[in-house]
């Protein structure tokens, strides 16, 4: 998720992206492990598939991509997400 702030004094605006905290103990789908900070998962579907870090997220998509091309089709498919396993 992706905010504005606008700083009162100078009118100056930015763009500040928050990410979603979800609690408990996700496993990567590429490696096994255990999810953890800055993790991905896939936006849309019932079940969500979790990647502990982006490239096995690049790792495990069948589809190859320019370089280029990568950050769009990233953002618009998954969205990244701080899991927290207390």
């Amino acid at each position: 998720m992706e905010i504005t702030i606008k700083n009162r004094d100078t009118g100056e605006t930015h763009k500040e992206k928050i990410m979603t905290q979800i609690h408990g103990v996700r496993i990567c789908r590429h490696c096994k492990g255990i999810c953890h900070k800055g993790s991905w998962r896939k936006a849309y579907g019932e079940r969500k598939e979790y990647f502990c870090c982006g490239s096995h997220l690049r790792n495990s998509i069948s589809f190859e991509f320019a370089d280029q091309d990568w950050p769009e089709i990233r953002d618009r498919f998954f969205e990244q997400v701080d899991v927290i396993t207390a």
